[in-house]
């Protein structure tokens, strides 16, 4: 199959258009990054990005259905070249700066364009030409060099009008995994509450304690070498913290770094902005600290760190804690909340046969949503080589069958 540039199937330039409002420019709704990287398809709604921009610049960068807008510059190589097609216009709706247009020529199918874009010939293109260091961006003489291969009108139609249908079911079943996914871990949660509902005892957080949790380092100064610290993006939905991963923050003997030095089997706990994700300490992160944003939880002596993050993995903790921050403008839990939070007490034979409970529901969780994401991720590879096998004409689709896996 024979290739051409996109600079002879169509107009492509950049856009110069920031988000920001200067008095006495036309107000605009702006196409921006986010939109074309999270969606296929762009059309203008209230939900768009408000801004201003000149005349010149509402008549240059006016989308119309049937362009294509690309992702040119990123801190990721292999965002470049993102693409979303333009289903509709109006008079104030315009293509954000960060962004390319590829407008079709006569005699060019845009919807096949839009699919030329996004199979692998073109994607490797744009991460081989991108350059940076820390931000990486592609010129729009790059773009207008993207590799397209050669179809007459109507195979373009007939190639365009196949990968519309099989794409389409096949992001339908990509998100029957995502529910799925989101069932499984319902379920889990159920589980999970089902394994302490018949625990009659009941008590306090703080009844679990060895002392009253406390917030970690109100400002850490961060240095090259030193003492790890884990920060609230550092706690994992799932699995533990990675040591090797983690800042650095002086080894100081200062009070406020004193208190929340960590030990074995301390639990952490998100407390500002991102709430849950218990993780117990293992023995990798013995002396290492942790930010404002996270709580140390400290067991008393016969209490399993894994019993006390089980507890706060509950859904009545998500509810608690919805509860207690309702209503403040940033969600923070208050230490006072966290130390009287209700949990179910048990003695060390209980715990024991709780917490194999425990991790019998979460090694089930953990294979079956395994196989779910398999699952999504093989139909994504497949979708990405039925779009590339399709525009590069490596089968006619004319005598396709489905070939979808489930």
């Amino acid at each position: 199959m024979t290739a051409t540039q996109v600079r002879h199937l169509a107009e492509v330039w950049s856009s110069s258009v920031d988000k920001h409002s200067v008095e006495g420019e036309i107000p605009i709704r702006l196409c921006n990054y986010t939109d074309a990287y999270k969606n296929d398809t762009v059309e203008p709604h209230a939900g768009l990005m408000r801004a201003t921009a000149t005349p010149e610049e509402v008549r240059r960068f006016r989308l119309q259905p049937g362009d294509t807008v690309l992702t040119k510059d990123s801190e990721d190589p292999n965002d470049i070249g993102i693409s979303a097609f333009i289903t509709g216009t109006a008079a104030d709706f315009v293509c954000g700066y960060h962004l390319a247009i590829a407008r079709p020529r006569e005699g060019v199918v845009p919807r096949f364009l839009n699919w030329a874009f996004r199979s692998r010939p073109s994607l490797a293109h744009f991460s081989t030409h991108a350059s940076g260091i820390s931000r990486y961006g592609l010129g729009v003489a790059d773009l207008r060099a993207t590799p397209v291969p050669v179809h007459d009108l109507g195979q373009q139609q007939r190639i365009a009008d196949f990968l519309d249908d099989r794409v389409a079911r096949i992001d339908q079943i990509i998100v029957h995994r995502q529910e799925q996914a989101a069932l499984t871990d319902e379920l889990a949660q159920a589980q999970l509450s089902a394994v302490f509902a018949p625990t009659e005892q009941r008590g306090r957080l703080k009844d679990l304690l060895a002392a009253p949790p406390c917030y970690g380092v109100l400002k850490p100064e961060y240095v090259d070498a030193g003492t790890p610290i884990v920060r609230i993006a550092d706690l994992p939905a799932s699995g533990s913290v990675e040591e090797a991963s983690l800042p650095r923050i002086p080894a100081t003997q200062s009070l406020e770094y004193i208190r929340t030095r960590l030990a074995r089997d301390d639990v952490l706990l998100g407390v500002v902005g991102t709430l849950g994700r218990p993780t117990v300490v293992h023995a990798e992160l013995v002396g290492a600290n942790v930010s404002r944003a996270i709580a140390r939880l400290r067991p008393r002596t016969g209490v399993a760190g894994a019993y006390v993050q089980a507890v706060l993995r509950l859904p009545d903790f998500a509810r608690f804690t919805e509860e207690v921050t309702h209503g403040t403008a940033q969600s923070v839990l208050n230490m006072g909340d966290l130390k009287n939070y209700p949990v179910p007490l048990a003695d060390q034979n209980t715990t024991t046969d709780l917490l194999a409970e425990v991790s019998r529901i979460d090694s089930a969780h953990v294979e079956h949503l395994g196989q779910v994401r398999q699952s999504a991720a093989l139909l994504r590879e497949y979708k990405q080589s039925l779009i590339t096998a399709a525009v590069t004409g490596e089968f006619d689709v004319t005598t396709a069958g489905s070939g979808i896996p489930g």
